[in-house]
């Protein structure tokens, strides 16, 4: 391997950071430039019902979490404490 200056290696380490992100961006965009499209599930109309009625509950539910403020003084809901094993006893 041939030594090189710093001042080379900065030019080369500056260049490779520079060139690094612009190929993988453009690798990026060749590969998702054609999406999958979603499988279609054959659902008979009562489970399509079924799974908007669900879907539903989980956007309120998830929108009720967001919504919920915490103070930040606010005490863990519960503590984790390990059994200590007996001594003296095999097992």
């Amino acid at each position: 391997m041939a030594k090189i200056h710093r001042r080379e290696f900065a030019r080369r380490a500056a260049s490779a950071a520079l060139a690094g992100p612009l190929a993988l961006a453009e690798m990026v965009q060749q590969t998702s430039e054609a999406p999958k499209p979603e499988p279609k599930l054959k659902l008979t109309a009562d489970q399509e019902v079924a799974v908007k009625k669900v879907v539903e509950r989980r956007e309120q539910q998830l929108k009720k979490m967001r919504d919920l403020v915490l103070p930040y003084d606010l005490g863990p809901a519960f503590i984790f404490a390990a059994r200590p094993k007996a001594r003296g006893r095999r097992e």
